[in-house]
């Protein structure tokens, strides 16, 4: 199966595609909402609106990340404490989203990385027998779209971690190359490089996977 480039890119984004609600809680600007959540016992209730407001995104980015782990819930409660604990220290050079990822992205992957190698291969195991379980019924629309993005959460998993950091910033959340150095931290033509070799592999995995292969074609 070969996708143009660009066909490629939508096709991603509207798998990707996820229901963040960035309008949530507008009416306190980024850094006044910051700047309430950082006040210790007085900023409770700041803390809890500043939570309701990126719990999706950190959720989503999990997901990407982590695929299928039965550790994912773990993962995003450690990325949301994360989070709020550094709250003091954001000056509003960019959106509290884009903060908020770059912290994500980094907690991801140090817990990731502690992981086993036999831990991911039970935990990949035991959803795809939940996969097929779903299988048995012929599903909706929205049934299909969430098969359809546990398998591509899979297929991302089997992308070393560096690139498919790269990857879900790019694909989920439509970050440019600058953005994702300066939210990864790395050089910029190593990015570029990363997300060039990712979405070749993650074609090459979409192409092996009956189900993702079929969804390509109709689009």
């Amino acid at each position: 199966m070969q996708l143009a480039r660009d066909s490629f890119s939508l096709a991603l984004a509207m798998l990707f595609a996820t229901r963040l609600d960035t309008r949530a809680s507008r009416e306190l600007d980024d850094m006044q909402l910051a700047r309430a959540a950082a006040a210790g016992e007085d900023g409770a209730g700041a803390r809890r609106v500043l939570a309701e407001r990126l719990l999706d995104r950190v959720r989503t980015t999990v997901y990407y990340l982590a695929g299928p782990d039965r550790d994912r819930d773990d993962l995003v409660q450690s990325a949301m404490l994360a989070i709020l604990r550094a709250v003091g220290s954001f000056r509003g050079e960019a959106k509290l989203e884009t903060w908020a990822d770059r912290i994500t992205v980094r907690v991801a992957r140090k817990q990731l990385a502690q992981r086993s190698q036999r831990e991911s291969q039970v935990a990949r195991a035991h959803d795809v027998t939940a996969l097929s379980a779903s299988r048995a019924s012929e599903p909706d629309a929205a049934e299909r779209r969430n098969v359809l993005r546990a398998e591509l959460a899979r297929a991302l998993q089997r992308i070393p971690d560096k690139r498919r950091s790269v990857v879900v910033l790019a694909c989920v959340y439509q970050y440019k190359l600058a953005e994702i150095a300066e939210l990864t931290e790395t050089p910029l033509n190593t990015v570029r490089e990363r997300l060039r070799v990712g979405r070749q592999e993650l074609r090459q995995l979409i192409s092996k996977s009956r189900a993702l292969a079929e969804w390509a074609e109709e689009l």
